[in-house]
């Protein structure tokens, strides 16, 4: 899906009533597929004896606030947060790709801590982050943005869905089976980097702003489920 960043971006009406159409329509996909990768990651953790929404975070901080503070931190500072930090950076211009990979670098590091594991993210996209400020714009689209597209795209992608499992505790009890809980955010990422690359940066944000709006609100009204 994601070859080249050519690709992807030439789109022949980029208007605002095309931007919103696929925003709508990517976010019912996402919202679908949501719902059944949710729910059989649900099912397997009962299964194994793992009851998530005893162990989701979310759940405690939605009983602990207001529908109002949880709905403003949810589909306004969360989305714009998160996009900034793993999507900004996914530009042709090489001043908004070395910040974006700066800021990506704060909020993981800073969400996470430095880690063994995260030692390679440091490692990998600093120098390519500095890279890019030395580097001419022909050379930095060939060598760093283009070449290397795929890395940037699915490697944000993968690691915005990894971060999402910080919101459960106890996942040591289903091992690599916890994986499941995060495929909604694996898939609702895809989709957030399409609209980044296509439209644009508040594309991307009106997406997820939109869907965490809408889960939040289905759980304070309806009760439990796990996207």
């Amino acid at each position: 899906m994601f070859v080249s960043p050519l690709a992807l971006e030439k789109c022949n009406n980029r208007s605002i009533q095309h931007g919103i159409w696929y925003v709508i329509h990517s976010l019912w996909f996402g919202i679908i597929l949501g719902v059944v990768f949710s729910l059989t990651a649900i099912s397997v953790g009962e299964a194994l004896g793992y009851d998530a929404n005893e162990n989701n975070l979310l759940s405690d901080f939605i009983q602990n606030n207001s529908f109002l503070t949880v709905l403003l931190l949810s589909s306004v500072t969360a989305p714009i947060t998160e996009e900034v930090s793993f999507r900004l950076f996914l530009d042709r211009n090489r001043y908004v790709f070395a910040i974006g990979l700066l800021l990506l670098n704060v909020f993981v590091l800073s969400v996470i801590g430095l880690s063994l594991i995260l030692i390679p993210l440091v490692v990998l996209t600093i120098p390519f982050a500095l890279s890019a400020l030395l580097l001419s714009k022909d050379s930095f689209l060939t060598s760093i943005y283009e070449r290397l597209f795929p890395l940037w795209v699915w490697g944000s992608t993968i690691l915005f869905s990894l971060m999402h499992l910080a919101n459960y505790t106890n996942l040591e009890q289903i091992g690599p089976l916890a994986l499941l809980f995060v495929i909604t955010q694996l898939i609702s990422g895809s989709l957030y980097v399409f609209l980044r690359i296509r439209f644009g940066f508040w594309y991307c944000f009106a997406s997820h702003a939109l869907f965490n709006g809408i889960v939040i609100t289905y759980i304070n009204f309806f009760g439990q489920i796990q996207l």
